[in-house]
This record gives structure tokens, sequence and C-alpha cells, in this order.
């Protein structure tokens, strides 16, 4: 069972992780242990300019997007968008996705990962980079939690060079 500081989260509250090396912070809301495994919540905040994670599907859990500020670029399947506050994506298990910050502030957004578990990826890559991990051992990582890394769709490709 949760307790009370599980299931209420004061404004702000929550654990919160560094999510690249570029600057984006995620904060965990609420984690599987709270919610018997059945969802886990992040609110994210991705830094402007910033790339993102490279095109992936997830292999046993959906994930789902919600704008609070800022403007989020996404690749869902094969198409890019737009995605601004208050508007909802689904990214269901093996459907290619990614997200980008190509706008000048910060963008802000709730995750949700259907079954939970997935969130623990966080905690273990920024375990990884304060050991100093290399390139090669962090590419490993998104596997260990389901996730395999796809290409972006022919002609998508939002930024110049490799």
């Amino acid at each position: 069972m949760s307790s009370p500081e599980e299931r209420i989260l004061p404004a702000g509250g929550g654990e919160r992780i560094p999510a690249s090396v570029g600057g984006d912070v995620v904060t965990i809301k609420a984690g599987g242990a709270g919610t018997h495994g059945s969802v886990a919540v992040i609110e994210y905040e991705s830094a402007p300019g910033g790339k993102g994670p490279p095109p992936h599907w997830h292999e046993a859990h959906e994930e789902c997007f919600y704008i609070l500020s800022g403007v989020l670029s996404m690749l869902v399947d094969d198409e890019v968008m737009l995605v601004r506050p208050g508007e909802f994506v689904v990214a269901p298990r093996l459907v290619r996705h990614t997200f980008w910050n190509a706008g000048a502030v910060p963008c802000r957004f709730l995750a949700t990962f259907s079954p939970a578990g997935f969130e623990g990826v966080f905690r273990e890559f920024a375990r990884m980079v304060d050991a100093g991990a290399d390139a090669a051992e962090l590419a490993l990582l998104p596997q260990r939690y389901g996730t395999q890394i796809v290409r972006w769709p022919q002609g998508t490709y939002p930024w110049k060079g490799p």
C-alpha cells in the first residue's frame, strides 16, 4: 500500500532526476511502487533546443503525453507534429515515437507509462552518468527497459547532418 506522501504530492513534489546531458529533467510523480505496478507518471521539463531521445518503441507499455506549457515537436509512427498546451498524444506499444523541443522556451509535459516500470530508466541513466558511463554503455540502457531504438522515417529527420 502506498503512503499518504505517495498519494498526494504538493506542487513541485516528487523525485527530481536529470533526464539528459542537455538539461532535461524529470520529476517522478507516481511510480510503480505506489500504483501496484499499473502506471507511472512523470513531469518532464524539456530544455529549449533539445533533441530528445532517438526514435524508439516500447515492447510492453504505452506512453502518453499531456502538454502543460511550451510546444513539443513529436514523431508518432510516420507523422511529425507540434503539440501545444492542453493537447494529448498516445504512443501505443510497438509504435515508433520521439519528442524534442525545437522552441526557444522550456516545454513541460506529463508522461504516463502503463504498466509502470519505465520510470526506472531515468534513475539508472542518472546513476550511469554520475559514474562516468560512456556513450556505448548508455546506448544499452533502453534495451533493459524493453525499448528498441529505431530509424527516423525517410525524409523526417529534423536536424542537419548525421
